[in-house]
């Protein structure tokens, strides 16, 4: 994608972010795959709250996971931890102002950084 392209797409997502403020819009510059987004925003619509692997996977799931089974748990469980492990880098790279902490035995938790 060229240049100029990235500049249009972030114009317009932030276009899109004023018109409805309540939606958080992940920025391009993020560079989360589909899968990755729609955990990152399930995570994001619980920040400050605890969210199971079980909830994680299931709003990540439209993007080719129906493969995996639910009865399967310990591989969800991996599954959403590779996920979660590619998602903090990728925020920290971007210098995002969220951390990802993991609660044990339950899952996870998105907390917006003072930074």
């Amino acid at each position: 994608m060229c240049a100029r392209c990235e500049e249009l797409q972030e114009e317009v997502r932030q276009l899109r972010a004023l018109l409805k403020p309540s939606a958080f819009d992940v920025p391009l510059s993020w560079k989360l795959s589909a899968s990755q987004r729609e955990m990152f925003l399930a995570l994001y619509g619980r920040r400050g709250k605890d969210c199971s692997v079980e909830f994680l996977f299931q709003a990540s799931r439209k993007h080719g996971w129906d493969h995996v089974r639910m009865d399967r748990i310990e591989d969800v469980g991996s599954l959403v931890s590779v996920y979660i492990h590619h998602i903090r880098t990728k925020l920290r790279i971007a210098g995002a102002p969220f951390v990802i902490s993991t609660v044990r035995s339950i899952g996870f938790r998105l907390d917006e950084t003072n930074a």
